[in-house]
């Protein structure tokens, strides 16, 4: 049985794993709907309304991709985004319901981006992937802790079952023939 502050940091981080999987359908489902739009107009479009420089790196980044896009690209960008999503709220259901496979899921899941987000914080250090990358790195400091209470808490239940089988024949149940008579 998990601990009330382990089950309630459980649940917030479900949710928050859910809220990822749910953002990305989002995005995934407006892929969907603007299939057949010009996306290097809405790219210009999205720059202009977010007073962004188009000479800049990142919105001319941004740019070069929308322009790229095309509706066989579209389809697979969204069947990525509702597999995504899939494993996000998998996740999430998991986590939420505390089962161990899950905390193993997002343990993982979390401590697979962090190489990349300490090259990134390296290269360009920012507020907001300082933050994200703090958040990822106590997550899985979290689950390694909890994992790893979980396996002790075995391993002390695994010990008191066997001291409890070794404790002698007195406490052994009497194993009786269609008799009645003891079979020992």
């Amino acid at each position: 049985m998990i601990h009330s502050s382990a089950g309630r940091a459980l649940k917030s981080i479900a949710l928050y794993e859910a809220s990822k999987g749910g953002i990305v359908i989002i995005v995934g489902l407006g892929l969907l709907a603007n299939i057949n739009r010009d996306f290097e107009e809405l790219g210009e479009e999205i720059v202009h309304h977010l007073r962004l420089n188009p000479a800049h790196h990142y919105p001319r980044i941004f740019l070069h991709a929308m322009d790229d896009l095309s509706p066989e690209r579209i389809k697979w960008m969204a069947a990525a985004t509702a597999v995504y999503s899939l494993f996000r709220f998998i996740e999430a259901y998991g986590l939420w319901f505390a089962r161990h496979w899950a905390e193993w899921v997002a343990m993982i899941s979390c401590a697979v981006y962090l190489p990349v987000e300490f090259m990134h914080l390296a290269n360009h250090l920012t507020v907001a992937g300082a933050l994200l990358t703090t958040v990822n790195v106590v997550m899985v400091i979290y689950f390694i802790r909890l994992l790893l209470l979980r396996k002790k808490a075995n391993q002390l239940i695994l010990c008191l079952q066997a001291d409890k089988s070794d404790s002698g024949p007195a406490d052994k149940p009497v194993i009786k023939n269609r008799n009645g008579e003891s079979a020992q």
